[in-house]
């Protein structure tokens, strides 16, 4: 639909790109997982520069992750079961919010 729209797409290699491009004007649209988008302006621009990019509330589309546990490993479905009990207890405890807050997801 962009092309429809008139709106010139410009292809880079890396998240880090386009972030440091919308950052310094060169761009006025970034489409990037937003975790993956806030880490960089967390860990590359000052809290200054960040205030110059701005996130739009709506989200384009949204994927579902997953973890994947190769079955040559030894033990993989013993970490794999102590990887989900390990995330359940997280979610529980409030750990992946305080992690999301944390890094301002």
């Amino acid at each position: 639909g962009f092309d429809e729209a008139g709106i010139a797409i410009e292809e880079v290699t890396s998240d880090e790109q386009n972030i440091l491009k919308l950052h310094k004007g060169r761009i006025d649209l970034a489409l990037i997982d937003k975790g993956v988008g806030q880490y960089i302006i967390n860990n590359k621009l000052s809290k200054a520069e960040a205030e110059s990019i701005e996130w739009m509330g709506h989200d384009i589309k949204t994927n579902i992750q997953y973890i994947g546990f190769s079955k040559k490993v030894s033990n993989y479905q013993k970490k794999l079961r102590d990887f989900n009990l390990g995330l359940v207890r997280l979610i529980e405890e409030g750990g992946v919010k305080r992690i999301m807050n944390k890094h301002g997801l």
